[in-house]
């Protein structure tokens, strides 16, 4: 590595792999479940296995996302992440707002938004957490070198923000949910 702050991608990555087998599994029994509708039907129903599987597939994805950033961007910048301890707070924000809904599906704690179930109070560490990260790379980014790509690198992590933004909307008419649900989760 040529910038010592690329070792905070990773714890990153690490947690990005134990959310990986954690929705594997997830994954596992809620194929089982799809070919015997009885096998664990009490402890845990087929939708809150399929809730589960897939927002640690969402989940994993945005942490490793992170983690491939922090190791990038002192290359690409060609200076030191501003803030690495920022970066382990901003982690343990996440993965804290990851396991909490995990564990709120489990016991029926979730809005019942397809891929936006997270209740409003994890929404808010998540959003934490990403303008913690948009604002060690931003730093990171305007205090080093400033080329094309990295502003443009720039520009698409504050608009998947801005996008983010639109999960904390609940219309009433089902219509409009729906169009503002499509751009949260196709970020």
């Amino acid at each position: 590595m040529k910038y010592e702050t690329q070792k905070v991608a990773l714890p990153f990555f690490m947690v990005a792999m134990a959310l990986f087998a954690l929705q594997i599994v997830f994954g596992i029994l809620a194929a089982i479940v799809f070919v015997m509708p009885h096998f664990m039907a009490e402890f845990m129903p087929f939708n809150i296995m399929r809730v589960s599987h897939t927002n640690l597939l969402i989940v994993w994805l945005l942490i490793g996302f992170m983690g491939c950033t922090y190791y990038l961007m002192p290359e690409e910048a060609e200076r030191e992440i501003h803030n690495p301890m920022l970066a382990y707070v901003q982690l343990g924000i996440i993965a804290f707002a990851g396991a909490a809904a995990l564990v709120g599906y489990q016991f029926g704690i979730h809005e019942g938004r397809e891929f936006l179930e997270q209740p409003f109070w994890v929404k808010v560490l998540i959003t934490i957490s990403f303008l913690m990260f948009l604002f060690n790379t931003s730093m990171t980014l305007l205090r080093g070198r400033r080329t094309a790509i990295n502003m443009v690198l720039m520009l698409g992590l504050w608009l998947a923000a801005v996008f983010w933004l639109f999960a904390f909307y609940n219309p009433d008419n089902l219509a409009v949910d729906k169009l503002y649900w499509w751009w949260v989760v196709h970020l």
